[in-house]
């Protein structure tokens, strides 16, 4: 090695003046080349390590926006889960006071069979009927009853509202109200010992249902 590094300075000093300020050149050009690739390699490793970054920190913050929403959905199904574990208050009475609130009587209200929804839910039914009542009171006690499905999952499920062209803002309207809860256990549809379906009766016995004075 020093043979030959020895024999390259032999050389090197047996060039003229010219051609070793050529030399000099050459490899002070080389020098920078390989700096200057040194660095633009560097700079692509490094803009190469801050993408990976990036794409890491994007993936870090969908998931965590992810689980967020998850989190927030999950609160949500416990707190819809928590509606339908409470237990439902008699139909035709919570109307009657929503009814009251709303400045209206119900002179009626029938309840309806229960429904089997699947083998898990039950769907409760009333039959509310209203007679010579305004548009406003009705759209009060509507509103209310949309307003308790905050606390227990009930829905206004059917309306038909005729108006009495011979009185003034004046409507006769039949609402059904749904309420929905979980099913008792090893309750199924079918018939009972004496023939007559279960939650049910005769169709005479379901027309006995009714609350309020007959109009």
């Amino acid at each position: 090695m020093r043979e030959a590094f020895e024999s390259l300075m032999r050389r090197f000093q047996s060039l003229s003046t010219r051609e070793q300020v050529l030399v000099f050149v050459m490899a002070g050009t080389a020098v920078v080349l390989v700096i200057v690739l040194g660095l633009v390699l560097m700079h692509s490793k490094i803009a190469g390590l801050e993408d990976t970054v990036a794409e890491n920190d994007r993936i870090l913050l969908d998931l965590t926006t992810r689980g967020e929403k998850l989190l927030a959905d999950k609160k949500e199904r416990e707190m819809e889960e928590a509606r339908f574990e409470r237990e439902l208050p008699p139909l035709p009475g919570l109307l009657e006071r929503l009814a009251g609130e709303a400045g209206i009587e119900i002179p009626e209200s029938r309840e309806l069979p229960d429904d089997l929804i699947g083998k898990k839910w039950v769907r409760k039914s009333v039959e509310v009927r209203l007679r010579r009542v305004g548009l406003k009171p009705i759209v009060d006690f509507m509103v209310k009853v949309e307003n308790e499905n905050k606390r227990i999952p009930i829905a206004i499920t059917h309306v038909n509202i005729k108006r009495r062209v011979a009185e003034p803002d004046s409507y006769d309207i039949d609402i059904t109200v749904s309420a929905y809860a979980k099913a008792s256990p090893g309750k199924k549809k079918g018939k009972d010992k004496t023939g007559a379906k279960e939650g049910g009766g005769s169709a005479e016995e379901k027309e006995m249902k009714t609350y309020g004075p007959e109009v």
